[in-house]
């Protein structure tokens, strides 16, 4: 007759063995009795602290196996070289503008890839552009108010704190 049993490991592995044998005692860890297929063999179960799997070849043992060391690797992330501004960030603007048109703004002098932000100065209204890889921005904005007014936008570069001014007047 076939007997299965199986033991968990600290691991969380979890050994499963076939033993052909009718009558076994287990002391310390070991298994012990007579063979019934004739092989003479006795079968040897895991001792405890040892990691041991139910493999076994085709002398009926089992082998002994070792955890493979974790392979470690540190993600690594190329640096951008620093970025240093080539002058100070300038805005320019449509100039003059009938009132409810789009005023094209466009801000240059800011790092690559960082977010510009920008507020209309004159009713505090806030947004943000990417700057692109030559570290310019380009929007357009719509203010509706009276003809004469004159209108003052602010860029601030989150990372660089580059900062402009520019302005425009409603016609």
């Amino acid at each position: 007759m076939t007997r299965k049993f199986g033991k968990a490991l600290a691991s969380g592995a979890f050994i499963v063995a076939a033993v052909a044998s009718t009558a076994f005692s287990c002391t310390s860890g070991t298994t012990s009795g007579s063979d019934q297929d004739g092989t003479g063999r006795q079968s040897t179960a895991p001792q405890p602290g040892r990691s041991e799997d139910a493999g076994t070849s085709s002398g009926g043992g089992t082998r002994q196996t070792t955890k493979p060391k974790p392979h470690h690797t540190t993600p690594t992330t190329p640096r951008s070289p620093e970025w240093t501004p080539s002058g100070p960030a300038s805005v320019t603007t449509c100039g003059t503008v009938a009132n409810g048109y789009q005023c094209a703004v466009h801000g240059e002098g800011f790092k690559p890839g960082e977010i510009v932000d920008w507020t209309n100065v004159d009713t505090n209204s806030r947004n943000s552009e990417l700057a692109d890889s030559h570290g310019s921005v380009d929007f357009k904005h719509v203010v509706l108010d009276a003809p004469g007014v004159t209108i003052t936008v602010r860029l601030h570069g989150e990372e660089s704190g580059q900062e402009a001014t520019g302005t425009w007047t409603l016609t």
